[in-house]
């Protein structure tokens, strides 16, 4: 599960097994360009961020590693990339 999916547009970053959601929704991040949020509803209730996905047009796989572990640090989740 850790590490960087690359895709033609994104660099995506795993934070949560996608096997503990029923569903799932893209949401751009607020006020932050290329950045945008899977996001996992639970079967009970609830949601969390699942992926996180950075524009590879925007950042560079660094500059996307860093951003990644800030957002997933503040979601109480270590980033092992």
């Amino acid at each position: 599960m850790p590490g960087i999916d690359t895709t033609e547009n994104y660099y995506r970053f795993r934070v949560r097994p996608p096997s503990k959601y029923t569903r799932f929704r893209i949401v751009q991040a607020k006020n932050k360009k290329g950045i945008k949020f899977v996001i996992g509803f639970k079967e009970g209730g609830g949601s969390e961020i699942q992926s996180i996905l950075i524009s590879r047009e925007k950042y560079n796989r660094e500059k996307a590693k860093k951003i990644a572990r800030n957002i997933a640090s503040a979601q109480g989740v270590t980033l092992k990339v």
